[in-house]
């Protein structure tokens, strides 16, 4: 078999050409091969094929996914995995892979010294492209950051042959092709300074200047850059006709924009999550294709601490930069995408931004293209926060967290998602031993870390109270937790309080999905069923399910797994029960009454609840 996406797609099985006959045929292996080697999921693959899926999707999506199988001529050729389909590829069959290796060969021979040699490996690489990459299929969205990605490694190959036939001498030749390369790319500062080398070593020297003058003036006017030094210093040496430039080889270093070091300090009080870090060194250690990942959980958990001590581990593999915004997605004035990108690009040394966000979301792009940077943005609310501000070519990655699990961010722009969870007894221990005070014996240690369930914040606070107070002994501060109706008022310490989180996220909730949060914190069950939440509200089981899931997603529930019956149960954390059995007690104290006679231990009648503190 061989595929082929160089171009509009192309299949040959057998070394015969097979017509995909219809076109979410074409979209689906498309999708499948843009993501070659990796699962995608059925819902994106549905989101792939219908705008909006109709109530057949699923049964469609079979049908399609048979007529590929087929067509491929293997059955294996597309994987069931869990929760999607993987297209299973081996080596030197996708146009793509051969192409990639071809770019390397040419760059070791370019590196070596043999010009002539990469001259040719970068020209059989080039012959492979028909067209632009995936053809009339480029903008589907699941495919767009392979087109991308494909697109500036070409572009790249190009700046790189050319770099080996100036070496050759063979500057007049490409005065024609580097023209017009300029003028289809004119930021690109390399294809810039090989048409003025080109120009100069053919005795055009008033056209190479020109040539200069034209690229300042658009850099300036757009970007409010001035050119880069390398291309200055290229400048200089035509006027002065520096000699040199006719016998160096034509290897040009270019510059690159201001460094910005934008993260915060590291977190001091940090333990465990080795498994999460690994997890987060695996995702981005391929940096060909860009990279996103989300960072998602409980407030308080700790994924901020985990981004910064990644992204300060990792800080050495970003040499162009480390990027930060707090996107303030859960605050009164939550920052916008444009005014994240106006900080993003000042940080990167562009004096002039564009008013329209659009432009300067492109600029960014523009600006990232062919470097490392990492950009960390916390506190994401939506996709939509996030968009705007990814890069659009490979080498950089960006790191988001959010409370909500981001499953636009994985559905639309193939983000990784990694849910954080409670840290285990050990770590937790680890966070407090080191300022518990001095009669803080394991026991009462363990004490403390089970009344604080694992939640990082909650651990922090208390080791900061017991840090900051020598009068309060750990024994007494567990004490004190102990009492579920103080708890949460015990973990705070300055303007830190583990409520607050909870009370923000509480607030992004519908009314009918807060109204189920506040009744199931007064069950006493350790988890209970979708019906459960149909009773408590008088709703049918299926709006109960959909209001279970906006809280799962918002991480104020959790998903305890399925029973003997294949049921899906739900659970609280220990805190967040704590908080859910507060609002009912705040905001409808009525409720508390009559939900008492509704809900019982393991979901039955006469459950025990909390009374209103004014009855």
């Amino acid at each position: 078999m061989r595929l082929g996406i160089l171009g509009p797609l192309a299949l040959t099985v057998g070394g015969e050409a097979v017509q995909l006959r219809s076109v979410k045929q074409r979209i689906l292996l498309s999708t499948l091969a843009a993501h070659a080697g990796r699962s995608v999921s059925v819902q994106r693959l549905m989101e792939s094929l219908w705008e909006s899926p109709p109530v057949s999707a699923a049964e469609n999506l079979r049908t399609y996914l048979c007529q590929v199988r087929r067509a491929l001529g293997d059955l294996d050729r597309v994987a069931r995995e869990p929760g999607g389909f993987r297209l299973v590829v081996r080596p030197g069959e996708m146009d793509a892979e051969t192409f990639e290796d071809l770019a390397r060969e040419g760059d070791r021979a370019l590196a070596d010294g043999r010009p002539a040699r990469a001259s040719e490996v970068y020209g059989k690489g080039l012959a492979l492209w028909r067209g632009p990459a995936f053809g009339d299929l480029a903008e589907l969205p699941l495919v767009r950051r392979s087109v991308l990605r494909l697109t500036e490694a070409r572009l790249r190959v190009v700046e790189q042959r050319i770099t080996a036939d100036l070496d050759l001498g063979r500057h007049t030749s490409l005065i024609a092709e580097l023209t017009a390369l300029v003028a289809d790319h004119p930021l690109r500062e390399r294809l810039r300074a090989h048409l003025m080398l080109a120009l100069h070593r053919s005795g055009r020297q008033a056209d190479a200047l020109g040539v200069y003058r034209e690229g300042r003036q658009i850099l300036v006017r757009e970007l409010g850059l001035e050119p880069g030094p390398e291309l200055r210093e290229l400048h200089e040496a035509i006027l002065r006709a520096d000699a040199a430039l006719g016998r160096q080889p034509a290897t040009v270093r270019l510059s690159r924009p201001e460094r910005p070091s934008q993260l915060p300090a590291d977190i001091a009080a940090f333990a465990g999550r080795r498994q999460e870090l690994a997890e987060l060194d695996l995702l981005t250690r391929d940096l060909r294709v860009p990279v996103l990942v989300g960072l998602t959980g409980l407030a308080g958990v700790g994924k901020t601490a985990l981004a910064l001590r990644w992204a300060h581990s990792a800080g050495h593999r970003f040499p162009d930069g480390k990027l930060f915004a707090d996107l303030r997605g859960y605050g009164q004035r939550p920052l916008s995408p444009g005014q994240a990108l106006d900080r993003f690009l000042r940080a990167l040394g562009v004096r002039r931004v564009p008013g329209d966000p659009d432009e300067r979301a492109g600029l960014l792009r523009s600006v990232l293209s062919g470097r490392r940077v990492l950009i960390v943005l916390d506190n994401a609310r939506e996709a939509a926060q996030v968009r705007p501000l990814l890069p659009g070519s490979p080498g950089s990655a960006v790191l988001v967290t959010g409370r909500n699990r981001l499953d636009g961010l994985a559905a639309g722009d193939g983000a990784h998602l990694v849910r954080l969870t409670g840290l285990n007894a050990r770590d937790s221990l680890a966070l407090l031993a080191a300022h518990g005070g001095p009669d803080a014996d394991a026991p009462t240690l363990e004490r403390l870390a089970a009344l604080c369930a694992g939640l990082p914040l909650a651990l922090r606070t208390t080791a900061a109270r017991l840090s900051a107070d020598v009068h309060l002994s750990a024994r007494e501060l567990a004490d004190r937790l102990a009492v579920d109706g103080r708890r949460l008022d015990e973990l705070s310490h300055g303007d830190v309080r583990v409520r607050t989180g909870f009370a923000v996220t509480y607030a992004t909730l519908t009314a009918p999905a807060a109204a189920l949060f506040r009744g199931l914190g007064l069950l006493e069950a350790p988890d209970f069923p979708a019906g459960l939440g149909a009773a408590l509200l008088g709703v049918d089981a299926e709006s109960a399910t959909t209001l279970l899931r906006e809280l799962v997603g918002a991480h104020l529930l959790e998903v305890a797994g399925k029973d003997d019956t294949g049921t899906t149960r739900y659970r609280f954390h220990d805190l967040v029960r704590l908080y859910a059995r507060e609002r009912a007690v705040a905001d409808a104290p009525r409720d508390v009454v009559r939900l008492s006679q509704v809900v019982a231990p393991g979901g039955g009648p006469g459950a025990t609840t909390p009374a209103p503190k004014d009855a």
